[in-house]
């Protein structure tokens, strides 16, 4: 037995059980997919030519924040042992998940036999399970450059697991490995600055359960080096990287309600964006659903015990606490894995007041539903990830002779790195491409889709936003090849420019393309 009164050999039987049951389904989903994708180029390319970037590097490493050093070391571990074969980066995600799942499910087991008295080990595996084939987790392990979610999930759940222990138990080595994890936590992802103020409502509710647990004064003590840790984090995050874009007093109505998009992602990705955008368009219809499960919560709740009414609260507590690094930094609903490892949670304390049948039931048909929502999800995934685009302009290279492309827009844009790979295959930016230097700002859109449009006009390429706070303007730090220039238009008071003109060579068909992700640029050369 183990101290938390959970045989060793059950544990040992399950995590294998888990271990046997992912690799299952993901080993062929990756000799599949078995093939760099979108910013892994640009990732490793910065991997290959810099190492581990320098912090405050930010503006020459947009995309990939330096302060995600934990992530970036393991991308250098795997990069020196595997190079160009992209089968061992998937592997390492591979494990990275895996380890997340089992770390999972001890936490859960932990939370139900020390605030619900239940020992049994069927929910808490079926919502390791739930967990592991998740329709918005699977991208952890299928999406090389998502390894900060699954690293973040890992230290975030081996904190709290061992911020539980420490509570319970008050032996030092396990708020020593608080600590660590958290700080590591922060090393990986920034959405884990939250992770002081769970640790003082956790702690809280021990004190007030007594039984031997750590005194309030106690929990507060020990809390100091954890916000200090992460307020200096903050601090240096959003103040002083180049690449942070956090709109911290920016307030919109739509940054709350995306909180229920987020809940929805997390119960059922596939079912998520048409109802959150249904919602959106008719606020009447929402507002009635809202009313409609304020209600039910309400009689649920009122027929709870007063043990559970107060589990309830800590509930609504954590969430709040969980949401806050998404409504600081999106408008719309980003979700990541801690916030679906919280519904799961949740989802399991309810469960655990019905009858056993039931409960492993509907954790079974949500089980299966997951499964069928990732299967949905699988082909649009690889699709919008294929390297197909790419390899029409190989092709078509071939056919015509060297040519030169050019990437008109700024935003999310990796082609040169992509198309340096394929033709090399070695990681580095193709300098056969060049982009125009017209700068494309939309972190203050709302709208959903392009918030441009873009036609071509007698020799020039006309930009005009669909959202005036979209920003157009000249980029300066982008050498202007001869024949390209930027015309600015239309100023708009207070955004900046809403209109640009774009000067290229001539513009001869199949000679310039627009390289970015679901935009028809074969319409546009017609």
């Amino acid at each position: 037995m183990n101290r938390s009164g959970f045989p060793m050999k059950s544990t040992k039987t399950i995590a294998l059980a888990l271990l046997v049951l992912i690799a299952a389904a993901y080993i062929p989903l990756i000799l599949q997919q078995n093939d760099f994708r979108t910013d892994d180029y640009y990732l490793l390319t910065l991997v290959k030519e810099h190492g581990l970037v320098h912090p405050f590097d930010g503006r020459h490493y947009g995309f990939y924040s330096a302060f995600r050093v934990l992530p970036m070391l393991t991308f250098l571990a795997d990069y020196s042992m595997h190079g160009g074969s992209p089968f061992g980066y998937y592997l390492t995600n591979l494990l990275i998940h895996s380890i997340a799942v089992i770390l999972l499910f001890l936490l859960l087991h932990e939370v139900f036999r020390r605030f619900f008295s239940q020992e049994g080990v069927l929910v808490p595996f079926l919502l390791a399970l739930i967990a592991a084939f998740h329709a918005d987790l699977f991208y952890n392990v299928l999406w090389i450059s998502n390894r900060t979610e699954s690293l973040l999930l890992v230290f975030h759940l081996l904190a709290m697991y061992a911020a539980l222990r420490w509570f319970g138990e008050r032996r030092r080595t396990w708020y020593a490995l608080t600590l660590g994890a958290t700080l590591l936590a922060l090393l990986s992802k920034e959405q884990a600055m939250h992770l002081p103020l769970l640790y003082v409502v956790v702690g809280l509710v021990f004190a007030r359960r007594g039984d031997g647990a750590l005194p309030v004064r106690t929990v507060l003590l020990t809390a100091i080096p954890l916000f200090i840790a992460a307020g200096a984090f903050f601090l240096l995050r959003v103040f002083h990287d180049p690449a942070a874009n956090v709109m911290i007093g920016a307030f919109s109505p739509r940054k709350l309600f995306s909180s229920v998009g987020i809940f929805l992602i997390a119960l059922q990705p596939s079912a998520a964006a048409p109802l959150f955008d249904y919602f959106v368009a008719h606020k009447i219809v929402a507002a009635g659903a809202g009313l409609l499960l304020a209600s039910g919560v309400v009689a649920w709740y009122r027929r709870l015990s007063p043990e559970r009414r107060r589990g309830v609260g800590v509930l609504v507590i954590l969430a709040i606490t969980i949401m806050l690094p998404r409504v600081f930094y999106h408008v719309l609903p980003r979700i990541n894995s801690v916030q679906v490892v919280f519904i799961l949670l949740a989802m399991g304390m309810m469960v655990l007041s019905w009858k056993p049948r039931w409960s492993a039931l509907f954790l079974t048909v949500w089980l299966a539903g997951q499964v069928i929502s990732t299967a949905l999800i699988l082909p649009r995934f690889h699709h919008e990830t294929s390297n197909d685009r790419y390899h029409r302009l190989l092709d078509e290279e071939r056919d015509t002779g060297p040519r030169r492309y050019c990437l008109v827009t700024w935003y999310h844009n990796f082609g040169a790195y992509a198309m340096h790979y394929l033709r090399y295959g070695t990681f580095g930016q193709d300098t056969s491409m060049y982009r125009t230097p017209l700068f494309i700002d939309r972190r203050y859109g709302s709208k959903p889709g392009p918030e441009y449009t873009v036609t071509a006009q007698d020799g020039l390429w006309i930009f005009d936003s669909v959202d005036p706070r979209s920003v157009l303007q000249e980029d300066p730090e982008i050498p202007v090849p001869r024949g390209i220039s930027v015309r600015m238009e239309d100023p708009a008071e207070d955004y900046g420019f809403r209109r640009a003109a774009v000067t290229l060579p001539p513009l001869r068909e199949r000679t310039v393309y627009l390289i970015e992700r679901d935009f028809d640029y074969e319409k546009l050369m017609q």
